[in-house]
């Protein structure tokens, strides 16, 4: 009996994704933990308690490989998980003010590298986004986290945020948005990154390959 090709769609599951999304989104989301969890490390001239962690290179992996939905999705899963290990200090109230910085970075890069897919575009959304995080972070040291739960004396927040807090968060987004500029091209049959015509597309979508370079 002669077999015969068929063109079926692509099946879509649980939000719309296909099975081999939602394994690429778990697999980045698990390494983004990983990185959170096991490999904090500190950075000189920076105060010991402040240290960086890659855990937000998958995420930015993921919103230029599949749209900024993607890296929201990476970013829920990590700082999901990081919550249940109950490693954060302050239970959720610790992983909230991450998470929402961790927003702000991938949803900033994966639209700006939709807009003008080039490496140099990814570049722009990640120092967009790294601006965008800083800020957020500052803002909520300064209001939040610093007079509340550190009880440091209200002359001293401002000090600390603009001296310590603000730069701090800007190297540590630099330091990821250079990874991922030495790392998504090479690790394109990983994680899903799109290739064609054996080019890395610097932005997809959870919907199909929109962009090439």
């Amino acid at each position: 009996m002669e077999a015969c090709a068929v063109n079926s769609p692509v099946r879509r599951l649980a939000f719309g994704l296909t099975l081999v999304q939602m394994v690429r989104l778990a697999v980045l989301g698990a390494m983004a933990f990983a990185l959170m969890f096991l490999a904090e490390v500190p950075l000189p001239p920076f105060p010991s308690f402040l240290k960086y962690d890659a855990g937000d290179v998958p995420a930015i992996f993921a919103s230029l490989a599949m749209g900024p939905w993607g890296g929201a999705l990476v970013e829920l899963l990590k700082d999901g998980l990081y919550l249940l290990s109950g490693k954060s200090e302050f239970g959720w109230l610790g992983v909230l003010p991450n998470l929402l910085a961790g927003l702000a970075l991938v949803t900033l890069t994966g639209l700006t590298a939709r807009r003008f897919p080039t490496r140099w575009g990814a570049a722009a959304g990640m120092a967009g986004g790294a601006v965008a995080m800083a800020a957020l972070l500052s803002a909520l040291n300064y209001a939040w986290f610093l007079p509340v739960f550190y009880h440091l004396p209200s002359e001293a927040v401002a000090p600390m945020v603009v001296g310590t807090i603000l730069p701090f968060n800007l190297v540590k987004a630099g330091i990821s948005g250079a990874l991922v500029l030495l790392l998504y091209p090479r690790l394109a049959p990983v994680v899903g990154v799109p290739v064609q015509d054996g080019r890395v597309l610097w932005s997809g979508s959870l919907l199909g390959v929109r962009h090439p370079r």
